[in-house]
């Protein structure tokens, strides 16, 4: 049976700072470096310093180790979008702070960031990832290495990547709560606060009696459950502004995607009508031009013929009437058949509601001709 224990983010800014506690981080680090760990001293960072008022869910601190390496250690609780340059900069700071004036780049201590996080970090399937500097050959494929008397002056280092920082993201969320070595019950016990009731990873026995709730006492259990209080309240006004920011993001883009996507169906709808209309009304005046085309030239050919002749005014007659008729007959009829188009297409934009000056635009019509038009007359115009 597991039960709650005092929060890491927690303990690291109390009980840990205690040199007498320093085993329990050394253990962690123990476990996550795969090698000994010893904490010499722990040390405030110079953004914890800037941050005493700082109302975000973050808390870091550096670890000091004999050897001289720092260990940045992070827990964030909250989604940053560029954390991963904030690794860079926090450790790249590092570096910086413990180099005085005038010293040799040789006196760079090493640097490891070690970063817990409380939201997804990245796309991956794992759940923890060390992240190194390696120097490969574009050719060769062959892996840098420091030369003997560099190994000697970095006391057997023989790597570049020895040298520069590492870093460890510890992605809490993508951690399933199944124990499968000691690393994982210190996950266990970051992630949910609980620790098996016999550990057997570095550090988290000592953890197991530093960190009880119930030893603290009354002042300190009231400080611990308020700090508690204040990460929970920010971690649900964080959640709660994305999932607004979220909500109305798509609300704007709903309304930006319905107004042009009106405003092109009318576009294109105007367009389409008038090619209809157009086409409609040249296949009517065309036939009703060929009709009466045809017709006016019999009538013409037949008076003719029997003024002139009846064998010769038939003949002669037929041909320049039907000449003449065709080609009056498609002018007058195409003209005739533009213009009841027109009407049509008027009278149905007019039942649609349409304003007089939309279907002047639309059709050529006057609006005196508009306004007087009615289905009926249509009818009687074909």
């Amino acid at each position: 049976m597991r039960r709650s224990f005092v929060s890491f983010d927690h303990a690291i800014k109390a009980q840990l700072r205690n040199k007498a506690n320093y085993d329990v981080v050394s253990g962690f680090l123990s476990e996550l470096f795969g090698r000994d760990v010893k904490i010499q001293e722990m040390l405030e960072s110079e953004n914890n310093k800037k941050r005493k008022e700082d109302k975000t869910n973050r808390v870091d601190i550096i670890a000091k180790e004999t050897d001289g390496s720092k260990v940045i250690i992070e827990l964030q609780f909250n989604h940053e979008i560029d954390f991963f340059q904030r690794m860079l900069f926090e450790a790249s700071t590092a570096v910086v702070e413990n180099l005085n004036e005038g010293d040799e780049y040789g006196k760079i201590d090493k640097i490891y960031s070690v970063n817990i996080m409380y939201f997804k970090l990245g796309v991956g399937k794992d759940y923890i990832y060390h992240g190194t500097t390696t120097f490969k050959g574009l050719h060769s494929k062959d892996v840098l290495k420091l030369t003997e008397k560099q190994q000697i002056e970095y006391m057997g280092k023989k790597f570049p990547s020895d040298v520069y920082p590492e870093y460890y993201i510890l992605n809490l969320s993508a951690f399933n709560d199944k124990i499968r070595d000691n690393l994982d019950e210190w996950v266990e016990y970051l992630k949910t606060d609980k620790m098996p009731e016999k550990p057997k990873a570095k550090g988290l026995a000592k953890a197991k009696k530093v960190l009880d709730y119930y030893k603290m006492t009354l002042i300190e259990q009231k400080e611990y459950d308020k700090e508690i209080d204040r990460r929970r309240s920010l971690t649900s006004m964080f959640k709660t502004a994305r999932i607004e920011g979220l909500s109305d993001g798509r609300e704007e883009g709903r309304a930006d995607g319905l107004a042009e996507g009106r405003e092109e169906g009318r576009a294109v709808g105007r367009a389409e009508g008038k090619a209809e209309g157009k086409a409609e009304g040249l296949a009517v005046g065309k036939a009703e031009g060929i009709a009466v085309g045809k017709a006016e030239g019999i009538a013409v050919g037949k008076a003719e013929g029997i003024a002139v002749g009846k064998a010769e005014g038939i003949a002669v007659g037929k041909a320049e009437g039907i000449a003449v008729g065709k080609a009056e007959g498609l002018a007058v009829g195409k003209a005739e058949g533009e213009y009841i188009a027109k009407q049509k297409i008027a009278i149905n934009l007019k039942s649609q509601g349409l304003s007089i000056d939309v279907i002047v635009a639309a059709t050529g019509l006057s609006a005196s001709e508009i306004k007087k038009l009615t289905k009926k007359e249509i009818k009687g115009l074909r």
